[in-house]
């Protein structure tokens, strides 16, 4: 019963993420997020795939799993900066208690709590973990902060339908009676790209980025519907993640 629950919300969350839009401009993101009151979901940055998840029975054993390259460790810090030189206020900051998505958080914010909640999906803990993600997602922070969450892929296309590149983002902004909205996707150069932009002072004229743009309403239930909402910016997918690796 579980696995057949499991392989419909995955084509559901498939067939959901192929609804597109037009691309709004970066700016109208970054005026949101200053604001506070969102939930930013990152995928974990960029891992070395030569490594394994091999024995998932001590996530204090670092060795056993796919761990952040260098070039991850890197992209971590680099989007700490830019949150900092962009002024984006933090609160709580959450992941999964997996070596790869930790670090993730320590590097880019110094600080980070462990919860099961986003830990790696699986068919026994589907549901679980389903419906962990949408309560995360639609708590609101404290006042005039932001939420971050960091996890692994397949949580967010279990509830979404959306597949995130290693280090990208999705904003959501929560929701009164279980709503909430999936607002923004967000690749990880975007961040330095913004706070380069905003340093120089033209982050007004920025171009908006080519892609696709996806906008849910979803519920707690785990399920999407798109909806025909105003264009905002989003980076571009291009990734070919494995479903089966997060």
């Amino acid at each position: 019963m579980r696995l057949a629950r499991w392989i419909v919300l995955m084509l559901v969350g498939s067939l959901v993420a192929c609804a597109g839009m037009p691309l709004g401009g970066r700016e109208r993101m970054l005026s949101v997020l200053h604001e506070g009151g969102y939930v930013i979901f990152f995928r974990h940055a960029t891992t070395d795939w030569s490594q394994k998840d091999t024995d998932l029975s001590d996530l204090k054993n670092c060795a056993a799993q796919r761990n952040l390259a260098d070039a991850g460790r890197a992209q971590a810090r680099a989007i700490g900066e830019a949150f900092n030189r962009l002024g984006i206020p933090v609160g709580e900051i959450l992941a999964s208690p997996y070596c790869r998505t930790l670090e993730t958080a320590q590097l880019g914010f110094g600080r980070v709590q462990a919860t099961e909640d986003l830990r790696h999906i699986n068919l026994d803990t589907a549901q679980a973990r389903i419906d962990g993600l949408a309560r995360l997602v639609n708590t609101a922070p404290a006042g005039g902060l932001n939420t971050v969450l960091i996890s692994h892929h397949p949580n967010l296309e279990a509830l979404t339908g959306v597949v995130l590149d290693e280090g990208e983002a999705a904003v959501f902004k929560p929701g009164g009676r279980g709503q909430y909205q999936l607002l923004y996707r967000v690749k990880a150069r975007v961040w330095t790209e913004l706070s380069a932009a905003h340093a120089s002072e033209t982050h007004l004229d920025l171009p908006p980025l080519k892609g696709t743009f996806h906008r849910f309403l979803v519920g707690s239930a785990g399920m999407a519907a798109a909806t025909s909402l105003p264009a905002v910016m989003i980076a571009a997918t291009t990734g070919s993640a494995s479903r089966l690796h997060g």
